[in-house]
């Protein structure tokens, strides 16, 4: 078994670990003016770029947290047919980690 890559691994970790930070410090800022409301309901819906762009969506999940978590994402043009995609098999981690898996 070879260890070679095991900075480029830490690095990985790293990178991650302090998105994470970066994160939940803009989600802080955000709800700070809701007057002590931790979440409030949003609707939301996919909407296809515009002109000739791609618009690349992801999302992570854990079963438990932590548990067992996965991520994937979608490339779609703006018709919204599907240009591409991938899947992740992450292994155990956190749901907020599994999230950052996806977008990285």
């Amino acid at each position: 078994m070879s260890f070679q890559n095991q900075a480029k691994c830490r690095d990985r970790v790293k990178f991650v670990v302090e998105w994470a930070k970066e994160v939940h410090k803009a989600n802080i800022a955000e709800h700070s003016g809701l007057g002590g409301e931790g979440r409030y309901e949003k609707l939301i819906a996919w909407k296809p770029p515009e002109g000739e762009w791609l618009k690349l969506n992801t999302d992570g999940a854990s079963r438990g947290n932590p548990g067992l978590a996965a991520a994937g994402g979608v490339i779609r043009d703006g018709r919204g047919r599907w240009c591409g995609g991938f899947a992740l098999n992450i292994g155990v981690c956190t749901a907020p980690l599994a999230e950052l898996w996806g977008v990285y």
